[in-house]
This record gives C-alpha cells, structure tokens and sequence, in this order.
C-alpha cells in the first residue's frame, strides 16, 4: 500500500509541477486556435461559393439595335441548337432576352468599290447603274456591311447581279446620315448562303439605345461551381 501511495504522489506532482503546467499552455498555443480558425473560414468561404456562385459560358457577337427594343445578330448556323429563346443578352450596359431564333437566306454580294475610303459598318442602300435620276423607294435595295462581308435579304438580288459585272451606287444608311451622291461600286457577283438570325429584347423598356451596331454577348450557359463539379 505505501508504494501505491508513494506512485500517486509521484504522479500528482508530475501533473501539478510549475513545468507540467507549461506544457499544457504550450499544446492549446493561440497561434495553432488562429490557423484552425482560418482554414474553417475559408472551408466556409468555398462552400458557400460553390453553392451560390454562378459560372458562364458567352457567346460573344455584334448586334443591331433598331429601336423599339429591337435587336438582332448572326450566329453560327452550325451551331444554331446551342442557343434557345429565353437566353439573357448583354449589350451596351443594357440586359435583354433572346425572343426568337431562326435560320435565313440571305444574298452574299462580291462588291468593290471605286473609292478605297474606308466603309462604316452598318446598312446601307444600293441602287442598280450609275444614273441617280428618277430613283424611287423601289429601286433601292437594304444592304448590311460587317466584318468585310457585304450581304442583302432580297433573293431576287441573285439572278439581277450573278454571272456579270454590275454598276452600283451606295447609300451609308447608318445612325441617319446618308452620303449626298452615292459611292460607286462595281458588284462582282452574288450567290445566297445560310445564316442564322437570333432577335432580342430589352428587359429595360425605358433603355435608350442609339440605333446601331454594338458588341453584345449571349449568355448560353450559367450554373453554380457546385452544380459543374457534379456533371
């Protein structure tokens, strides 16, 4: 019985020592409580992140506005099922929605103009022949020049100008201003491919946009961080 005791007091001075006492404080050091702290905040942080945070996948392409909350825009024909009405559209500050999507033919003009200036992208109006007398609405074609590419929704353009060289006069119809006489071109040929067309609107009706052309973007896909690690 006397060793027993004797074992227990050794033992409970162990524990009760000044030195012991250290040696506890130093295990439950705050620097350690500080690092546990950081990794659960930033734990915390990433799931809250992966739950509601959203990730896109744009589309991004030029688009015309004509008022009235109008806008359209070319996308690839090829990949025309990528995108679906209801999809949200960014252009010039302003949101929209896609409202309809469908394909289209339209007339792809070989034109070279006489004058080396420099041509606006936007639309234009073409007359057929040089003369500018007696020229009435009827006459005159709606043209769209981008990306060097000059095109028309007129299919009756294809028989009127394929297989020959024709004279031409332009008109730059874009944001009202129009050239006084024209600029002359000679139009190459013309032969119809197939586009596809997406029509938007503006969630804003109160948005003033100028007529025109402007960078926009398609939204086509947005899910959570969560959501894609899942898939």
């Amino acid at each position: 019985m006397a060793k027993e005791a004797l074992f227990r007091e050794k033992s409970m001075d162990r524990i009760t020592s000044p030195e012991q006492m250290r040696d506890y404080l130093r295990v439950t050091n705050p620097r350690l409580w500080m690092l546990l702290g950081a990794i659960i905040v930033l734990l915390a942080g990433f799931i809250i992140y992966a739950v509601t945070g959203t990730m896109e996948s744009t589309y991004q392409l030029k688009m015309q506005y004509f008022g009235v909350e109008y806008i359209t825009g070319e996308i690839p024909y090829d990949q025309m099922d990528h995108f679906a009405v209801g999809m949200p559209v960014r252009i010039a500050g302003e949101t929209g929605h896609i409202r309809s999507i469908h394909s289209n033919t339209r007339i792809l003009l070989d034109i070279s103009p006489d004058s080396s200036a420099d041509f606006p992208e936007g639309r234009y109006l073409m007359s057929i022949g040089e003369d500018t007398d007696d020229i009435t609405p009827e006459d005159l074609y709606y043209l769209r020049y981008g990306d060097g590419l000059w095109t028309c929704t007129d299919i009756s353009l294809q028989q009127l100008l394929e297989g020959h060289d024709t004279r031409v006069r332009l008109w730059w119809e874009d944001d009202g201003e129009e050239y006084a006489e024209g600029r002359l071109a000679t139009v190459g040929g013309a032969e119809p491919y197939v586009i596809a067309i997406a029509d938007a609107v503006l969630d804003n009706a109160e948005a003033s946009l100028e007529y025109g052309t402007y960078d926009a973007e398609i939204v086509t896909e947005s899910t959570t961080p969560i959501s894609f690690l899942l898939n």
